[in-house]
Parts: C-alpha cells; sequence; structure tokens
C-alpha cells in the first residue's frame, strides 16, 4: 500500500482553502451520468428524506442508492484523498470520510 504523501500540491490546498477541486479525476462521461442520477434521485426523494441527510452537506444518501456505486468505490477518489494526506479513507454515512495527518508547514 502506497503511503500518504501529506505534502503534495493538493494537501496544501485542502488546507489552506478547505475544499480542492481537481479536474478530471471522474471522466466527463461519468460526471454527465452522475448529474442525471443525481436529477433522478432528488425527484424520487421525499422532502422530509431530503431533511434527514442535509446536515452532512447533501440532499441524498449515497449509500442508499447502489446506482452511485462507481462513485463509492472510485480508486481514484480513494487515490486522491491518500495524496491529500488520508491515511484510511473510506465512505461512511454518505459521505467519503478520512483520517488526515495535517501537513506541518502549509500556508
Amino acid at each position: 500500500m502506497d503511503s500518504p504523501r501529506p505534502h503534495s500540491p493538493i494537501a496544501h490546498q485542502l488546507e489552506r482553502d478547505g475544499f480542492i477541486h481537481v479536474p478530471g479525476v471522474l471522466t466527463q462521461p461519468l460526471m454527465g451520468s452522475l448529474r442525471l442520477r443525481a436529477h433522478a434521485t432528488l425527484f424520487r426523494e421525499s422532502a422530509e428524506a431530503r431533511d434527514e441527510v442535509k446536515s452532512n452537506g447533501s440532499l441524498i444518501h449515497l449509500a442508499d442508492n447502489p446506482e452511485y456505486a462507481d462513485i463509492v468505490g472510485s480508486a481514484a477518489i480513494t487515490l486522491l484523498l491518500r495524496d491529500c494526506g488520508a491515511t484510511d479513507p473510506r465512505w461512511t454515512g454518505g459521505i467519503q470520510a478520512a483520517t488526515f495527518r495535517a501537513p506541518s508547514n502549509c500556508s
């Protein structure tokens, strides 16, 4: 298993900005299908169901919807999180959770 690289440029961006935007991690066809799947899921979900999960920053619970398995199981996302310093990235509660080693010299 590769060890995380907490001093990579992307780790610095995460530390500095609190988020990262990395074009190309997921393919354009996948992103297009993801948008369609999200619209369909939101259409199916009731307002009450959306309210139950909105505290985690989402309107849907990915783990409850098998059509998102390719996102949940994405090796590219896992590798990206490892590059940011995540020591054990995994999906919990519908969101990607990870333990990070904080870079000591990020500005």
